[in-house]
């Protein structure tokens, strides 16, 4: 059985807790949305519709949740409305979204299950951000490490 860099290993495994952190996030995001569409089935009309959104992305090792507001412009008589996104920031160094924020973008029936989605997604930013910052030390130890050794073989020659 050959040896595995520990490093390597190490990686692996954060990278591992990283995939099920956006597994779990994406679970969640999706409940929420069966949660909307299903009161927007049972409400029909534009004004009980949610102008909130939600999503979940992840790009390499890096996970992106974040709301979004919705604004509509333009005519409905003349049938060229288009939607707009608004980004929604976080306040600086925090891992959730103040409720306050959110709610200005939602209706009421919405605002008791944002809290409950933030609740839960407040959790695993907080978690994903140091993972990838784990990560990232990780991955410079090696840089460092196979440096050294690269050093002393280089030394070992001379």
């Amino acid at each position: 059985m050959e040896k595995q860099d520990p490093y390597m290993a190490a990686r692996d495994a954060l990278e591992d807790r990283m995939e099920a952190l956006h597994d779990r996030a994406y679970e969640i995001v999706m409940k929420h949305w069966e949660a909307v569409r299903s009161y927007e089935r049972q409400s029909p009309g534009w004004e009980n519709r949610s102008i909130l959104q939600l999503r979940c992305d992840k790009k390499g090792n890096s996970i992106r949740i974040d709301w979004c507001g919705l604004k509509w412009y333009g005519s409905k008589k003349l049938d060229n409305r288009k939607m707009i996104r608004i980004t929604i920031t976080k306040p600086p160094g925090s891992h959730g979204y103040h409720l306050p924020k959110l709610y200005a973008h939602a209706k009421e029936w919405e605002k008791p299950l944002i809290k409950d989605t933030e609740e839960k997604l407040g959790a695993i930013r907080r978690e994903a951000s140091h993972v990838i910052k784990a990560i990232i030390a990780v991955r410079y130890a090696a840089k460092v490490a196979s440096s050294d050794a690269a050093s002393l073989l280089k030394e070992g020659a001379d």
